[in-house]
């Protein structure tokens, strides 16, 4: 079997960035700043649980991050999660559009926005970066 080759550096920041786009998200949920669970019209438990999963997710990419062995491979499924974790939050959200208020709509909006964004800033630095991909001549 041959060898991952080594993510390149643009990779491996974008991944830091990941660790911090979930621990913001992870703290605009956790209340510090407001009353998320009011703005989305949920139990205060509810973003509690948020809060601890986008924290978990954050602790695990940064130990990715970190770690010299990361594949490709894991940044792409990473990247493609990202991306469909941001449609589910817009798509739960437009579902649920009217319960929010204003502040909610924008955290629903700005979630959504910044995993999708993320997730594709991730699946087209490994393809710039990809060994096997022709330069453009």
């Amino acid at each position: 079997m041959e060898a991952s080759p080594e993510l390149q550096p643009i990779v491996r920041r974008l991944l830091w960035a990941d660790v911090v786009a979930e621990v913001v998200i992870a703290f605009l949920l956790s209340g510090i700043l407001g009353s998320p669970h009011e703005w989305l019209d949920v139990s205060a438990l509810a973003t509690y649980v948020a809060t601890g999963v986008f924290l978990v997710g954050g602790a695990a990419i940064a130990v990715a991050a970190w770690r010299p062995s990361t594949s490709r491979d894991f940044v792409q499924q990473l990247g493609l999660a990202n991306v469909i974790g941001g449609a589910a939050v817009w798509t739960i959200g437009l579902v649920f559009w009217g319960r929010f208020s204003v502040e909610g709509r924008t955290l629903v909006a700005a979630i959504g926005d910044t995993l999708i964004l993320i997730g594709i800033l991730e699946l087209v630095a490994l393809w710039r970066t990809n060994p096997n991909r022709n330069p453009d001549p």
